[in-house]
């Protein structure tokens, strides 16, 4: 049987028309969440390994947050994270058409509620950052993190035992990915924005005393604020989401470039790194 053709094309094709630009500068947006989601990493890694204390080590990598190259990288990254979100948003009613009868509800009554939730979930996130009050022992939410962890990898095992040995056979593993990259892409939509503003950004100006009338945000509070059991869930599943998010897009970005004779190989480079990344934020979380 002989191969399906594929015609052949340069990898400069979405440079010829605007459209295909801003469609291809949507897929390249999962790259900076994903090289975030790499810098979240490094920073619970430096808090958990770095310095005296997790206090002394987040001091130590404010220093070097408020350079021009990390402003500038998460400046950028900002952008790319925004029109994510502008456009993850704006596809919901394609992606999910709603009906009333035999009328078709209209967009805009689908694509509001998601803006109204993300403003809410940004002030509210910023809010506790600058002025809650975290009082959650340490070694108490670590403890219901990695037990509430475990449960759901005990469930995703379960699951995957039972498709393996069911009699018939599986057809494809890309409802899996597709569902990862689909609560991938809601979660770095509503969550990434802010965070990227908050540690990147906004932290690092504020310390820096570039805005006096705005108190500095000390290690003790963000600290507290990581290890809390909510800072703990909302990290990993940033983290693990977003990255799972990031591993189906580029996978097919690479394959629109004309990488298709490894696309095998691709693929299992992509999905592995998002699995190694959750597994390492399982553990910088449960161990910090």
């Amino acid at each position: 049987m002989s191969k399906p053709y594929i015609r052949p094309m340069p990898a400069s094709w979405w440079l010829k028309n605007r459209h295909y630009f801003w469609f291809m500068m949507r897929e390249f947006s999962a790259v900076f969440i994903a090289l975030y989601c790499v810098i979240l990493l490094v920073m619970l890694a430096q808090m958990k390994t770095g310095g005296v204390s997790p206090e002394s080590a987040f001091d130590d990598m404010l220093s070097h947050l408020q350079t021009a190259w990390s402003v500038g990288f998460h400046f950028i990254a900002l952008l790319f994270a925004l029109y994510h979100t502008f456009t993850w948003f704006n596809l919901v009613p394609q992606a999910m058409p709603v009906r009333l009868g035999e009328e078709r509800v209209p967009s805009v009554l689908l694509v509001a509620p998601n803006y109204v939730l993300w403003v809410a979930l940004s002030a509210a996130l910023a809010w506790f950052v600058f002025e809650g009050r975290p009082q959650a022992p340490r070694a108490a939410s670590a403890h219901i993190f990695c037990i509430l962890v475990g449960i759901l990898y005990a469930v995703l095992g379960i699951w995957i035992a039972y498709a393996l040995l069911r009699k018939r056979p599986i057809p494809s593993n890309e409802p899996i990915w597709w569902s990862l990259f689909a609560a991938g892409g809601v979660v770095a939509a509503l969550f990434v924005p802010v965070l990227i503003f908050l540690t990147g950004i906004a932290i690092p100006f504020v310390n820096a005393g570039v805005f006096p009338s705005i108190h500095m945000v000390s290690s003790g509070r963000v600290v507290a604020l990581v290890t809390s059991l909510p800072g703990r869930m909302l990290l990993f599943l940033v983290i693990s989401l977003s990255l799972f998010h990031w591993a189906h897009r580029f996978r097919f970005t690479l394959v629109d470039l004309g990488v298709h004779a490894v696309r095998g190989l691709v693929a299992i480079l992509c999905y592995g790194a998002a699995i190694v990344g959750t597994a390492l934020a399982t553990w910088l979380l449960c161990a910090l």
